[in-house]
């Protein structure tokens, strides 16, 4: 209903950069939609495969965003328990992050690869490594727009911290903690 809403909404509007902007918030829902529809078909919430969830959200992702591309995936998460209060901002990271990748890291590659690294450290705190061998930016040029500011708050929001590795491509470790 809200992704028919702004379609409705962005087909009035003449301005290419609305309309994209229009579009990256459906991509948006569309990501959170998934885990929803996810936790749905699942009786046990506890029984997400949050591995098949993220590799389910990244092809998502790469159908969209590499046409023409080749893109592998290397998509490693342990088996680990997470809640939807934990999955839906991690997921909109994931999904930040990749999208990211996508429309910068390979912008003059035809093919790369994206890496998606989850492991459990103790109890409560996670490591996540994600990133691509694209590109990469100049950490300097630290870029201020929504999605940035998304990645913030829902880092924020996991107890977490972003930290852009010193490595070819661009490489992010986010140390974060599952909620209750």
């Amino acid at each position: 209903v809200v992704i028919s809403l702004l379609r409705m909404q962005s087909s009035k509007v003449k301005d290419e950069k609305v309309v994209e902007m229009f579009k990256e918030t459906q991509k948006r829902i569309l990501s959170m939609a998934l885990l929803h529809e996810k936790m749905q078909q699942d009786d046990d919430i506890k029984g997400i495969d949050v591995q098949e969830h993220f590799t389910t959200l990244i092809n998502g992702l790469v159908k969209s965003y590499a046409v023409g591309k080749v893109i592998d995936l290397d998509i490693k998460v342990n088996k680990i328990d997470l809640c939807m209060q934990t999955l839906t901002p991690l997921g909109l990271v994931v999904n930040e992050l990749i999208t990211n990748s996508l429309k910068h890291g390979f912008a003059d590659k035809s093919k790369g690869l994206i890496t998606v690294q989850i492991k459990q450290l103790n109890n409560i705190s996670f490591e996540m490594l994600i990133g691509d061998d694209g590109i990469g930016f100049n950490p300097k040029e630290k870029p201020s727009n929504l999605g940035t500011k998304l990645i913030e708050i829902f880092v924020k929001q996991l107890n977490g911290t972003i930290t852009l590795l010193n490595q070819p491509g661009t490489i992010y470790k986010i140390i974060f903690q599952k909620s209750n």
